[in-house]
């Protein structure tokens, strides 16, 4: 049977905490909400301890793609820290009201001012990541 290596976190569990509470102080986030969305906050913690998810000084994320979007040419997407109403509904042009999956792809695109259809190209795995980031602003 192959042994399986388990890969050594990039980033301590205390600092990824720290990093993400910070973020959402940032955000302004309140206690309630964070009880909402506890889940959503252990799976950001995840990503910044394995390195996939980097919080910037300008509390911008830089998220390194666990798969490089090869027919564009990117490797990573940066998401800003605050967006407008107006950056989101920009990138609806063409999503249906009852779409949920579609209006998480516009919301990830307008954080990461990339077309939607780049942000449909992403694997799953990388998907996941950018909607627990966009989570925190719909």
């Amino acid at each position: 049977m192959k042994e399986e290596k388990v890969k050594k976190p990039l980033v301590s569990e205390e600092q990824a905490r720290q990093e993400i509470e910070s973020w959402l102080d940032y955000k302004k986030i309140d206690d309630s909400q964070r009880e909402e969305n506890e889940s959503t906050i252990k799976s950001l913690i995840s990503y910044v301890k394995s390195g996939h998810l980097v919080l910037n000084e300008d509390k911008t994320f830089t998220h390194k793609l666990k798969f490089e979007l090869e027919s564009a040419g990117i490797k990573e997407l940066t998401y800003k820290a605050r967006i407008t109403e107006r950056e989101i509904t920009q990138k609806l042009h063409g999503v249906k009201a009852d779409d949920v999956d579609g209006r998480i792809a516009a919301t990830i695109a307008a954080l990461s001012t990339q077309v939607i259809g780049i942000v449909r190209g992403l694997d799953k795995e990388d998907f996941k990541i950018a909607r627990s980031v966009a989570l925190f602003f719909m």
